[in-house]
């Protein structure tokens, strides 16, 4: 009996079928972001791709910052709530904190745009680059609301919506980014934010229509004697995005002072890719993964739930992550131009990455699920101070951008083997099956066998290396994901 009821909550077609759900919209918006980074690349070139990644970090890091992990919280809490009414009052909570942070947005534009450009432009900066951080800064709004809508959403579980929002603002983005561009540095810091403020409004309508939202209601709340003690806010986690969204944009301010507009180019050229693959795979599971860990009781069903997670993430992560290594140079040539083929060691690099992020992904957002934002912290905190030392010492003592990425790729092995030690060692070795273990290494050989055959072999060894490997994830599938293991729970 309790066998069944674990395959009837997490099994593998559970949790399939939430990827076949998601995965469609995400591919969309993938695609609409490949075609978008492809017209700035031609009618901007890299100075356009190295702008709009810095605008794009800056509009991370305020909307992160601001945030103080308010979305995670806001999924953890709507996702463990029975009580409609008290999920009505959480949800009105959340948007009168979302107002707040409006008016601070507000406020940092206004007054703070010429501070930020000094630090992101240097001597470089001028009356221009402060107009387009005002303007970066107001389209970070947004992608504010747009966030917390989704958050909201996917607390409950409402899939459907949270695809169309993502769809969308993708498309959106996509049509208006020639135009856009074609005005200028204006226009750039504009295209950055386009999408997310189409989104907002798709993400109020569908809010409003489910928790028929009504001001005198959060006039209510806010009146409330325990308001403030109820506010979505962990110190922990208010922390957390300000050392990420920090640690990303001091890196590319880094190399873009070490190595030029051209590596800074070069570099999140790269890095869009990864963070693009990353999406493709894991985002079409991440808006049922932390909801779902949320309903679960026993530790037991948890374990079995994040195992298969891991297993599936896994699974479809190593064909992608072998295409991406052997074919890095005709992957930029596509996606950008042929300007950036130069940088395709530095994205066969970057993409070994990818295998990792299936376990620290699963164990973030189960830490996080357990409340334990400290641990979660400490986690990426060592990991940020791994990548912005390595940054700051390779770069300052004149080694190439390759070296960049190697010290990349060593802080995220570092930092998923802490991961894999402590989570073990805490909540119990259930936490990371037998089967996950020989999964990794296959993984990590596969990678380091694709990167020295992409250095050493012709085009038709590439090919057929990779048609085994596409064999072998097929044989995977139908080993795990349609066969379910039940043999595990035991």
């Amino acid at each position: 009996m309790k066998d069944s009821r674990i395959e009837s909550v997490v099994s593998y077609g559970k949790i399939f079928s939430a990827f076949k759900l998601l995965t469609g919209a995400t591919l969309l918006t993938v695609i609409s972001g490949i075609a978008t980074t492809k017209i700035i690349a031609i009618v901007a070139g890299t100075n356009g791709i190295a702008l709009v990644g810095l605008y794009r970090n800056l509009i991370s890091m305020v909307v992160t910052i601001l945030g103080m992990g308010m979305s995670t919280v806001i999924v953890q809490r709507i996702s463990t709530t029975n009580d409609i009414d008290t999920r009505n009052e959480f949800v009105r909570i959340a948007i009168i904190f979302l107002l707040f942070q409006i008016v601070v947005v507000v406020m940092l534009s206004m007054f703070f745009s010429e501070t930020i450009s000094l630090w992101m432009f240097g001597s470089h900066a001028d009356s221009s680059h402060s107009l387009w951080i005002k303007i970066v800064l107001l389209m970070a709004i947004g992608a504010m609301i747009m966030q917390t809508m989704i958050a909201v959403l996917n607390g409950s579980v409402n899939l459907k919506p949270i695809t169309i929002i993502k769809v969308v603002s993708s498309i959106a983005t996509l049509i208006m980014v020639y135009p856009l561009i074609k005005t200028g540095g204006i226009g750039l810091a504009m295209v950055v934010g386009s999408g997310g403020m189409v989104g907002a409004c798709i993400g109020v309508i569908k809010v409003q229509r489910i928790y028929g939202l009504k001001f005198s209601n959060l006039l209510a709340t806010v009146r409330s004697s325990n308001f403030l003690l109820r506010l979505p806010v962990s110190g922990y986690l208010s922390l957390h995005p300000i050392v990420m969204t920090t640690t990303f944009l001091s890196i590319q301010v880094i190399v873009n002072n070490c190595y030029g507009v051209d590596g800074l180019g070069f570099y999140n050229a790269v890095t869009t890719i990864e963070t693009t693959s990353v999406m493709l795979i894991m985002s079409s599971v991440r808006s049922y993964y932390l909801p779902v860990l949320g309903q679960l009781d026993s530790q037991v069903d948890k374990e079995v739930f994040v195992n298969r997670m891991i297993t599936m993430l896994v699974i479809f992560m190593l064909p992608v992550s072998v295409c991406l290594i052997l074919g890095a140079k005709y992957i930029l040539w596509v996606l950008y131009s042929e300007k950036f083929v130069p940088a395709a060691n530095l994205l066969a690099l970057q993409s070994m990455v990818l295998m990792l992020h299936a376990y620290g992904w699963c164990y973030a957002f189960y830490l996080n699920h357990k409340a334990h934002y400290g641990t979660y912290l400490m986690f990426d905190g060592v990991w940020a101070a791994f990548l912005i030392g390595g940054v700051w010492y390779l770069s300052s003592h004149g080694f190439p951008l390759i070296a960049v990425f190697i010290n990349y790729l060593m802080a995220s092995l570092i930092v998923t083997s802490l991961y894999i030690v402590v989570i073990r060692k805490r909540y119990g070795t259930g936490m990371l099956h037998k089967r996950n273990i020989k999964l990794g290494l296959t993984m990590l050989f596969a990678g380091i066998l694709s990167f020295l055959i992409s250095q050493k072999c012709g085009l038709l060894v590439q090919i057929v290396y990779f048609s085994a490997i596409v064999a072998y994830t097929y044989y995977l599938i139908l080993k795990y994901i349609f066969q379910e293991p039940v043999a595990e729970i035991v």
